[in-house]
């Protein structure tokens, strides 16, 4: 869009809704009822809930860097944290898409530290970089061209994913340990698992046994 367009529009809306500068809320002093503030609590809670979607319309050249605004991991532990995560998971064919959210022990918030991210494959550098309180995404790049994209994301039990699945070689798989999928189409492999803590993403156009064995170096 056009930047002196964009000026114009802003200045316009600024000055059409300028009244609402000097505009006294009536209700400012109302309190609202216990019944009503407890069914708000509830709505409010559904609300809070961050989704994702890694879909069929979402592949930019067939790689996706996934915004998901995810970690040691003892192996001697893993076996037995399998059990603290629960995935909820729904097919949703109008969609093409696996919808998934999760329910999460508590005790499993003591298993893993966000410092451990993956290696960085043979021939690949690191071309961008990202981390804030609650996420990290890295990308790399070979001289060939392929692309790798990692992400980790934070609160996993107040997440929402739908994740593409229609005329993809898509199945479960264990990563680390723990349950998770892999996927394929189009030329993109990715990895997809959570330890309870963070929910992780592995994809690329390279190969799959790169992206496994990424996921394998974040395990002390």
């Amino acid at each position: 869009m056009n930047s002196n367009f964009d000026v114009a529009l802003e200045s316009a809306l600024d000055k059409e809704f300028s009244w609402l500068d000097n505009f006294e809320n009536p209700y400012s002093g109302y309190v609202f009822s216990a019944r009503f503030e407890k069914s708000m609590d509830k709505v409010i809670s559904k609300a809070s809930y961050s989704y994702v979607s890694i879909g069929r319309k979402r592949i930019r050249r067939a790689f996706i860097a996934v915004l998901i605004a995810l970690l040691s991991l003892a192996i001697a532990g893993c076996a037995a944290a399998i059990h603290y995560i629960t995935w909820h998971e729904k097919d949703n064919p109008q969609q093409g898409t696996l919808d998934v959210y999760f329910d999460i022990d508590g005790e499993l918030r003591q298993d893993t530290d966000k410092s451990d991210l993956p290696s960085t494959p043979e021939g690949f550098t690191i071309t961008e970089q990202y981390t804030d309180e609650y996420s990290t995404i890295i990308s790399y790049e070979n001289s060939q061209g392929e692309l790798i994209g990692f992400s980790q994301c934070e609160d996993v039990e107040n997440m929402g994913l739908s994740i593409d699945n229609e005329d993809a070689d898509f199945e479960e798989t264990a990563i680390n340990g723990y349950k998770g999928y892999s996927y394929f189409k189009d030329g993109l492999h990715a990895l997809f698992w959570t330890d309870g803590i963070r929910f992780y993403v592995l994809q690329g156009t390279c190969d799959a046994d790169i992206l496994y064995e990424m996921a394998k170096s974040m395990v002390k």
